[in-house]
């Protein structure tokens, strides 16, 4: 983990991601990016204002330098760079991640935004989460930065994980915190126990058996809500989740279902491509 992007809109939520992001980085030495899309007005054809871009843009790093120095307050020895964009902020970060290698994107996201707004229109974090072709990690904007204990990971037995690093993920990041790491199976009624999901349970015990892993077991009909209690039953400190359009988790990833994992699981969520 060497490079981390954090996408800020100076709203709440994206600042407690960037005080997160860097208190994250430090067990990674890791340098931190801050990333703001910034936009113009659309003038009236009538209106002879004309806006400069260079205005713009000096107050977008106007701003993201003195969220840079309050950065360094919390953590002074971190590398934090800053970087202005104009255009949407979604856009602005695909071409980002496109144009230079990231290990991380750290985005925030408001839980408390009400239900038409996630249902119709979701956010940044969700959209990015399903897409990315890198980790990406969402932080809910209430909660601070604390020293991870558990983790827990749904795990997709009918997937083969020897073609994927998803378990290399898991151990590292396992490793680095110190902490417990716990597979959840969500198991639904069209499950089979078939011989290839067999296979795949074994390589991933195997895999991770340094590290001890236990299992947990949900059998809630409605699958976000089933890890969303997992994780707080077990005082899961992060879940990760890896997107995959295959079995339940077609459904599970389909974008309402996102959305609703994401502005309700309450911790961290941190989602892993399976072809990372």
């Amino acid at each position: 983990m060497e490079k981390i992007l954090v996408g800020v809109d100076f709203s709440e939520s994206s600042k407690n991601a960037a005080v997160y992001a860097v208190k994250f980085a430090s067990y990674f030495s890791a340098q931190v990016v801050l990333l703001n899309a910034f936009s113009m007005p659309v003038p009236y054809p009538e209106s002879s204002v004309v806006f400069s871009v260079d205005e713009y843009e000096k107050e977008a790093y106007e701003g993201l330098s003195k969220l840079k120095a309050e950065l360094h307050l919390e953590v002074p020895q971190i590398d934090i760079q800053i970087l202005a964009k104009l255009g949407d902020g979604e856009d602005i970060i695909r071409e980002e991640l496109e144009s230079n290698k990231y290990d991380l994107v750290i985005l925030g996201i408001n839980p408390n935004v009400g239900e038409l707004y996630e249902y119709f229109i979701g956010s940044t974090a969700t959209a990015l989460a399903r897409e990315a072709s890198v980790p990406v990690l969402i932080v809910p904007n209430h909660l601070h930065f604390f020293k991870i204990k558990k983790l827990g990971y749904a795990a997709d037995y009918n997937k083969n994980y020897e073609k994927s690093n998803v378990l290399i993920f898991l151990k590292y990041f396992t490793t680095v915190f110190d902490a417990e790491l716990s597979l959840i199976n969500v198991v639904t009624e069209n499950d089979k126990y078939t011989l290839d999901i067999i296979k795949h349970e074994e390589y991933i015990n195997q895999y991770l058996e340094p590290i001890h892993p236990k299992t947990i077991y949900s059998s809630n009909k409605d699958i976000s809500e089933g890890l969303i209690d997992v994780a707080k039953r077990n005082d899961i400190d992060l879940l990760v989740t890896s997107p995959a359009k295959h079995h339940f988790f077609y459904e599970w990833y389909h974008e309402s279902n996102t959305k609703k994992l994401a502005f309700h699981i309450n911790i961290p969520l941190l989602c892993l491509p399976f072809d990372i």
